[in-house]
């Protein structure tokens, strides 16, 4: 096959059966806008044939108003409130993930914290707080020894609180890791093909060589050459 011709084949809609991306990068129409096959690419969607879509769909709650209300318009940023029991300190912070991570490692415990706090057990606080574009106040540290203690022994550390604006979750397109793997795979598709193309190049020249040791111009299909392997008479070489 002439190199022009594995190219025109390995197009980007290719790229991802060489490798599944299992968390939401975009929408639909943005996962398949940017090549990519909804079957093996996460997105904002529920499953269903040939959509590989949210792992965490049917207990996603982002679409309550009180929630941002953008279920199915991509996954965002979002900005919580934690603040755990008193018998593990009862520390407030507060902090920004993508919806999907929120779905599946704080909302189960926000739901447990409401209940505890209603049959007067002590809890934890976990809110929704912030959407993308506005505030949270994040805790800062830092050692005020450069080198972090290790060579003078001053491990004291420094504290501060910053502002901080919750950002913007990026779309495919926008993406630098997502877009190192679509290079990274696109190169692993062209590589595939051409170790396919040589191995049928190789395959054909074979056959061409045995079809030619026995006489006739091709051998067709799958098709057996059945041999005689009758041994010669005794007395005879």
């Amino acid at each position: 096959m002439a190199a022009e011709e594995r190219e025109a084949v390995f197009e980007p809609a290719a790229v991802p059966r060489y490798g599944i991306i299992a968390t939401p990068i975009g929408t639909l129409e943005e996962v398949r806008q940017n090549g990519m096959d909804p079957e093996n690419v996460a997105c904002c969607h529920q499953r269903a044939a040939g959509i590989r879509g949210c792992p965490m769909w049917e207990s996603c709650r982002f679409g309550e108003v009180k929630r941002g209300g953008w279920k199915g318009q991509g996954p965002h940023y979002v900005g919580y409130y934690l603040e755990t029991s008193p018998s593990d300190g009862a520390r407030q912070v507060e902090n920004f993930m993508a919806c999907y991570n929120y779905t599946r490692v704080l909302q189960h415990r926000e739901i447990a914290g409401r209940a505890h706090k209603d049959q007067g057990k002590p809890h934890e606080t976990i809110q929704i707080i912030a959407q993308e574009g506005e505030t949270i106040y994040l805790e800062r540290h830092k050692h005020l020894d450069a080198d972090g203690g290790n060579k003078n022994g001053d491990i004291r550390i420094k504290t501060w609180t910053e502002p901080m604006q919750v950002p913007r979750f990026p779309r495919p397109g926008e993406n630098p890791a997502i877009t190192h793997r679509q290079v990274i795979a696109q190169r692993a598709a062209q590589r595939a093909a051409a170790e396919e193309s040589d191995d049928l190049a190789r395959f054909s020249r074979v056959r061409a060589a045995l079809a030619q040791d026995v006489g006739v111009e091709k051998i067709e299909g799958e098709e057996t050459l059945e041999m005689d392997i009758t041994p010669p008479a005794k007395g005879k070489s």
